[in-house]
């Protein structure tokens, strides 16, 4: 194509292409909201699917990165960190040369390596272990899992930061709906009964909340013996 046939119309059309109905973040969203299991079978069967369903949803990575970008926008619009937001005390208290700003900064740069490591990480083998002999699942295909779950309790975000102005009221209904929605998916995702659905978020959250204390000291050690090393230099 060359230059002469790029128009208004042709960048239009591309845009009204990113809101389609049939395929693209919508679809994407959707399901995973309504049947997550849809989408995460898709994406197990793809190789099998013709070519023109093959696409229908976003796959993880550039999912991640798209839900990541759009809580950034929101987040300029907020006028500070949604997934970190200062105002409901939800930021790194790691104490770097007294000044625990620093923490929060690096988490604000490298936000995406933040929400790998203490989130999808070790979500990942926190449903790994709570679902051994559940499914056939590999520890790549609970990668994948976690990415797409975890990045549809992102979305609800910058909806939760509009209508709750205390920090108990934030943090108790974002947990609720991570609770939510995680338990839906994995009886939809494992045809579970309600009873081990239960269970089995309750030890996902468990294993997931121990996980992340255990990244979280190994990186406050990993930190204190790099300042001491330099120091030593």
């Amino acid at each position: 194509m060359e230059n002469n046939d790029i128009n208004f119309k042709t960048i239009f059309k591309d845009f009204l292409n990113t809101f389609n109905l049939e395929k693209g973040i919508i679809p994407t969203v959707k399901d995973l909201i309504i049947s997550p299991n849809l989408v995460l079978n898709h994406y197990i069967e793809r190789k099998k699917i013709i070519e023109i369903n093959k696409n229908k949803y976003y796959l993880p990575a550039r999912f991640f990165v798209t839900v990541v970008a759009f809580i950034s926008i929101c987040s300029i619009f907020a006028g500070e960190n949604l997934i970190l937001p200062e105002s409901h005390n939800i930021r790194p208290n790691i104490n770097w040369n007294g000044d625990k700003e620093i923490a929060g900064n690096i988490a604000d740069k490298y936000i995406m390596l933040c929400l790998l490591i203490f989130g999808i990480i070790p979500q990942t083998f926190a449903s790994k272990l709570v679902f051994i002999g559940e499914k056939e699942f590999s520890l790549a295909m609970h990668f994948v899992m976690n990415i797409y779950l975890g990045m549809i309790t992102l979305l609800f975000l910058p909806f939760m930061f509009l209508i709750i102005n205390t920090t108990f009221e934030f943090q108790l209904l974002n947990f609720a709906a991570i609770i939510t929605y995680y338990g839906y998916a994995f009886k939809k995702i494992f045809n579970l009964s309600i009873f081990k659905t239960f269970q089995k978020v309750v030890l996902f959250s468990f294993f997931s909340t121990l996980l992340v204390t255990i990244f979280y000291i190994a990186i406050i050690f990993i930190v204190s013996f790099v300042k001491t090393s330099l120091v030593g230099w």
